[in-house]
């Protein structure tokens, strides 16, 4: 797998990376609707474009490796969207994610190397949109 180019549009990016961030900007999002629905506002898209270049080459990259890391889990767990999805609420603690999606085991060990990751945190603002 090689390394991520960066997308101008979210919808652009590959499925694990499009849910991984989607899910971030909804739980940032004070105004986000409830559940999936969230992606098909717009407001993902436009917090992508707001988000801190930094931030989004750091996470990227952050993000291609523990997929590398974790490839055979995965491909036991969700659909590549909703595994990004999962490792963004799992690594963030939550209240849902890998491990309560019925994978047993295999969402047990996803749970634990998504805390290894890292808590990491989005915010939305008029100055932009950080994840640190």
């Amino acid at each position: 797998m090689k390394r991520p180019h960066i997308k101008s549009k979210l919808e652009h990016l590959p499925p694990f990376e499009r849910g991984f961030f989607t899910a971030a900007f909804w739980t940032a999002d004070d105004e986000a609707p409830g559940g999936m629905d969230y992606r098909d506002t717009g407001n993902a898209n436009d917090h992508w474009q707001r988000l801190c270049p930094i931030s989004k080459k750091e996470m990227m990259y952050r993000l291609h490796d523990w997929q590398i890391e974790n490839a055979e889990l995965l491909e036991q767990a969700g659909d590549d969207e909703q595994n990004g999805h999962d490792l963004w609420l799992t690594q963030g603690r939550h209240g849902a994610g890998f491990w309560d999606r019925g994978y047993g085991e295999t969402g047990e060990k996803l749970t634990e190397s998504a805390h290894q990751f890292g808590e990491w945190h989005c915010s939305i603002s008029d100055e932009g949109v950080f994840i640190e």
